[in-house]
């Protein structure tokens, strides 16, 4: 092991900003009572008082056997100093389980971040007293002190850009870049900064993008953070990481980081690490989120029921940016040069995770007049024909769909014996008699096969990956992507040729008419109470749009696209109202509302304002019970409607709303639970129902 003198001619400056950003960094950020600098050519924000310590961060002393991770803020650090430090520890699982994260892989310049009288030092107060007797641990820093004095191979974490460290850094050791598409990193950042201390972010989520978009948050700007790593991404110390990537395919980026640090992990320990740093394992571990560890949460966090480990998804930026923040954005994106244009950051519409998203995503429907709307109407209408009729599954990677078309389901969700498919498909007899699984500690959503190398797994990715471990039937299945199973083989059927594009188009035009007649009253009503895509029900304004079928986040933009929300209701007389108007419209479709299960507060919120929802009779439906079954839609053809859509049902017995999630973090009222509100997985797939300027 040998250490880089690390030795520059020319350190960092430190310049004062406009005396009126100042002061709405002050306004904005309790915590910054003193504003921020701008430190280098770039302008890279940080508190005042890393005055004390920038040339020395600049001056670090790396080793050659250092592993340091650099990301922006809030880009999947965490997660990836935990598995850096694993794999260049010998897979040392147990102290990683038991020893929190900073006391392992120490955080270089957290003493410039960290305001003084936080309390935040005494974590590692007691080792900086024992090495350094009567020295001020502020002056000298004792997150500094503890990353210099780390055994070695260290894992070291910082959010500094290569310009504000030493010169020679890759000369020295190797780094581990992660990039996030920036606007799942603004979100994440936005939620961050509103908990941590050493910032305590009291602004709305608009006047936060507005701040970022103007390079007025802690370390922006990020385009200059991402330029600086994007420029050394060949060098051969460097590694280059997505976040999405690890997320897709958690295995395959290990795999690239094994082969990076030399760490020659076995399939079985990688097995193992992917298991280890599965979101589950992290959101639910002391030693990595710090909301849960008492001593860290008490120290560093303004409320102690938040997650610092929030979600760990990728697109939720989607339920956040309304249309003029995304315009907003665009045009700061524009700042980012060739970085933003050549880096693969999935945020664009072509990378969002479903076709869905995409078309909300490149429609936008910003309606500003009547012949706009009309062309939206008809563009929206064109494209949701083609995906109601198109051959393409509408299913999520990780589901397979019912044989009856109407619904795809998780892996994990077959043969459970809980009904989750309409037809009952996911139940069959015939195919739960083979559809066996080791229901050991995988997580809900992590899969339930138990093969290979200790991995949890979906039947999709063990058919794939491990040939011959499951039965092949259930295989066959899985390739096929719906719920059938033939046991014995079916006549090959004869060909059917092509259609003509003409008559392609006569059958697209004659489905582009029905669909128009059917969704009429929703999308050209002539109400004058209403504007257009919208009715009236009471004295409210809500637009049904049955034929989208979309996830929560696709549909809360959907509604915030058409200057509404996700509907929301806080009393029986609104919510009578509408059930009273879906049954006389005989609507069969289910529908989003604008309530989640807030992990901040233990609790079901409406999104639009963090109000309560109401729980308990008569809102919430009762789940599956001997006295109370899920009723099926009663017909598949969308323009025909069913002659009683709500027949009285044992039901109507309501019960309360869960204390806790039992299968969603999102809310619907689904025709299967007879309109009464159910929790549900946000992934599902269900029509928006907007509601305008919330009325109530």
């Amino acid at each position: 092991m040998s250490t880089s003198s690390n030795s520059c001619s020319c350190c960092p400056s430190i310049k004062t900003l406009p005396s009126n950003d100042v002061q709405e960094i002050r306004a904005k950020f309790l915590t910054f009572t003193d504003g921020l600098v701008a430190v280098g050519d770039e302008g890279h924000l940080l508190p005042p008082q890393c005055s004390r310590f920038i040339n020395k961060y600049h001056h670090f002393r790396f080793r050659d056997d250092d592993v340091l991770v650099m990301t922006f803020p809030r880009s999947g650090t965490t997660w990836t100093q935990e598995l850096v430090w694993c794999m260049t520890h010998n897979m040392d699982l147990d102290t990683a389980a038991s020893t929190p994260l900073p006391l392992r892989s120490p955080f270089i310049e957290f003493d410039a971040l960290t305001h003084p009288g936080h309390g935040v030092e005494e974590i590692l107060s007691q080792q900086f007293a024992e090495r350094h007797p009567g020295q001020d641990p502020k002056q000298v820093g004792v997150f500094l002190d503890s990353a210099e004095c780390a055994k070695s191979p260290r894992t070291l974490k910082t959010h500094l850009p290569f310009s504000l460290l030493p010169p020679c850094l890759l000369d020295t050791c190797k780094v581990v870049y992660v990039a996030r598409n920036p606007r799942d990193t603004c979100v994440s950042y936005y939620y961050h900064q509103r908990l941590m201390k050493s910032a305590e972010y009291v602004g709305n989520f608009a006047e936060f993008v507005d701040l970022w978009c103007r390079n007025l948050v802690l370390q922006a700007p990020y385009w200059g953070h991402v330029s600086e790593a994007w420029e050394r991404r060949d060098h051969p110390n460097f590694l280059w990481l997505y976040y999405e990537d690890m997320k897709e395919n958690l295995p395959r980026e290990l795999r690239r980081l094994d082969n990076f640090l030399g760490t020659g992990l076995t399939e079985d320990q990688l097995g193992q690490l992917t298991q280890h740093g599965s979101f589950s394992r992290m959101k639910n571990s002391t030693a990595t989120n710090f909301s849960i560890n008492p001593t860290m949460a008490k120290a560093m966090m303004t409320n102690d029921k938040s997650s610092f480990v929030r979600k760990g998804t990728t697109g939720d930026w989607v339920s956040h940016f309304t249309p003029e923040l995304e315009a907003k954005f665009k045009v700061w994106e524009t700042s980012g040069g060739e970085v933003a244009k050549q880096a693969a950051f999935s945020h664009s519409c072509s990378s969002l995770p479903s076709h869905h998203t995409r078309l909300l995503c490149i429609t936008g429907l910003r309606i500003s007049d009547v012949m706009v709307a009309h062309r939206c109407i008809l563009l929206l209408v064109t494209i949701l024909t083609f995906l109601r009729y198109s051959d393409a599954t509408q299913c999520y990677s990780n589901e397979i769909e019912c044989r009856d078309g109407l619904k795809c389901v998780s892996y994990t969700q077959v043969c459970t014996s809980s009904q989750n498919c309409y037809d009952g498909s996911d139940e069959d007899p015939e195919i739960c008699k083979f559809w066996k699984y080791d229901d050991s500690s995988c997580g809900r959503n992590a899969g339930k096969f138990y093969r290979g190398f200790g991995e949890c797994l979906t039947a999709k990715d063990a058919c794939r990956r491990y040939p011959g471990s499951l039965d092949e039937r259930i295989c066959k299945i899985v390739a096929s992507g719906k719920l059938v199973y033939n046991p014995q083989p079916e006549p090959t059927p004869e060909p059917t040729p092509e259609p003509k594009p003409a008559a392609g188009m006569n059958l697209s035009e004659e489905i582009m008419s029905n669909l128009s007649t059917a969704v009429n009253t929703t999308l050209r009503s002539d109400h004058h109470q209403c504007p257009m895509l919208y009715v009236p029900v009471g004295q409210m304004c809500i637009a049904f749009f049955s034929p989208a079928k979309v996830s929560w986040a696709e549909a809360r933009q959907f509604c915030l696209s058409i200057y509404g929300d996700l509907i929301s209701f806080t009393n029986t007389e609104s919510y009578g109202m509408i059930l009273n108007y879906m049954k006389e419209a005989l609507l069969t479709s289910s529908y989003w509302l604008g309530g989640r299960y807030d992990m901040d507060t233990n609790s079901w919120a409406w999104v639009h304002d963090d109000s309560p929802m109401p729980l308990g009779s008569p809102y919430w439906t009762m789940k599956y019970s001997a006295s109370c079954v899920p009723r099926s839609p009663p017909h598949t053809d969308p323009f025909s409607s069913p002659a009683d859509p709500l027949p009285g049902a044992p039901c109507y017995h309501y019960l309360q709303a869960p204390s806790q999630r039992k299968l969603g973090w999102c809310s619907a009222m689904t025709y299967e639970n007879f309109y009464y509100i159910s929790d549900e997985e946000c992934e599902a797939i269900h029509s928006p129902m907007c509601l305008l300027n919330h009325h109530d």
